[in-house]
């Protein structure tokens, strides 16, 4: 993004590429979103900035994608960090985000039905 201005202060610099990520998937712009995600992930610390809102990136552009098997690989991969999940069965269930995934049988199996 144009103008826009990178402190020097690391994880701030993470903070901001998962953002850009986030806005272009968002918009649609589904082809910027790995080269920020990979910058983010350079600069910073999954585990200790942001897992929660990583993931939700990762996981709301492989459904944006119509990657129902990465969507759903990324899900149990978010499951599988507890501490930072923001994800839950029950958040799974209501969450329109995952809508296109509710006939897929690892998505059924993440949900316990």
């Amino acid at each position: 993004i144009k103008g826009l201005a990178f402190s020097q202060d690391r994880p701030r610099q993470f903070d901001i590429y998962v953002h850009v990520a986030f806005f272009e998937n968002e918009l649609g712009n589904l082809e910027a979103v790995p080269p920020n995600l990979a910058k983010a992930h350079e600069l910073g610390d999954v585990d200790k900035y942001f897992r929660g809102y990583w993931d939700y990136v990762k996981i709301s552009y492989a459904i944006n994608l119509g990657d129902a098997e990465l969507a759903v690989e990324e899900i149990r991969q978010a499951l599988a960090h507890p501490v930072f999940n923001r994800f839950s069965p029950q958040h799974l269930r209501l969450d329109p985000l995952f809508d296109p995934l509710r006939d897929h049988p690892g998505f059924q199996q993440l949900l316990g039905d």
